[in-house]
């Protein structure tokens, strides 16, 4: 299956199907969440926080990568937006499965930290569900080490025992 990651701007990416989409990645995270570590995530509320803040990852200042497939189906998404300067911070790392397995996790990291390095990152934040312990061997796989929890986390501040916070610095 011929997959295409692009860098949208919101006009071009359809509302729904990216909410659709970001539906799936949070009911599978709180899923997950809630096996893992007894957490309950109120999943409508943090679509609609993410889907009311659309504009922190969109051109200027951040980047939202889709993947679809030839017919258009959307597949996979990561955000990236800056915090600082320097810093960018990436979000959101879904791969729907039917098509995990295929390296499509991996090329969107890389074009993550691609566009946050086109931002004008120096380095970047990200964090993750302790539980998601495939996601946290992608990271560290590709530099990510980890760090204690950065000020500009959106979580809340209870929630840090359950996630693991990283950072990636490039070289120059």
């Amino acid at each position: 299956m011929d997959i295409l990651v692009t860098s949208a701007t919101y006009a071009e990416a359809e509302e729904a199907s990216v909410r659709d989409l970001l539906s799936d990645y949070i009911a599978w995270v709180a899923e997950r969440a809630r096996q893992d570590s007894g957490l309950e995530i109120d999943e409508a509320a943090y679509v609609a926080a993410t889907m009311d803040n659309i504009s922190a990852y969109l051109p200027p200042r951040g980047r939202l990568l889709l993947a679809q497939t030839s017919n258009g189906a959307l597949v996979g998404m990561v955000f990236v937006k800056t915090l600082r300067p320097d810093t960018a911070e990436i979000k959101r790392l879904y791969v729907s499965p039917d098509v995990r397995g295929s390296g499509l996790g991996r090329r969107l990291m890389g074009d993550a930290v691609a566009a946050a390095a086109g931002l004008g990152a120096q380095r970047v934040f990200l964090d993750t569900g302790r539980w998601m312990t495939a996601a946290l061997a992608l990271y560290r796989d590709m530099g990510f080490r980890e760090i204690a929890p950065y000020p500009e986390s959106e979580n809340d501040p209870s929630m840090a025992p359950y996630l693991v916070f990283m950072e990636l610095r490039f070289a120059g």
